[in-house]
């Protein structure tokens, strides 16, 4: 799933203006792309909570439930996957915008 939002956010990003042009009020690519990342920030939060009730146990009586370990291997492999969809957006948009500069 966040591969192919990568590409197609880099396809979208390096389109020419006159192609993404829509109607007002039509949704387009980007619309969709821009609700995928908000569904994934909302995603980030809640990993961001059970990393929290984790640490609140171990704070509290030093000793992790046994399901903690895999949640928090889950929350890094997800949110190493996060990190890399950002780097390619961030790197893809500044060289759009370099480009058009140009």
């Amino acid at each position: 799933m966040l591969a192919d939002l990568r590409e197609e956010i880099k396809r979208f990003v390096v389109m020419p203006s006159e192609e993404a042009l829509t109607l007002p009020g039509q949704r387009t690519p980007l619309d969709d792309y821009i609700d995928e990342l908000a569904a994934l920030r909302t995603q980030v939060a809640k990993l961001g909570t059970n990393v929290n009730q984790i640490a609140h146990r171990l704070n509290a009586n030093g000793s992790a439930h046994p399901v903690d370990t895999a949640v928090l291997a889950e929350a890094r492999h997800t949110l190493m996957q996060v990190r890399a969809a950002l780097a390619d957006l961030d790197e893809t948009a500044d060289r759009a915008v370099s480009a058009k500069a140009a």
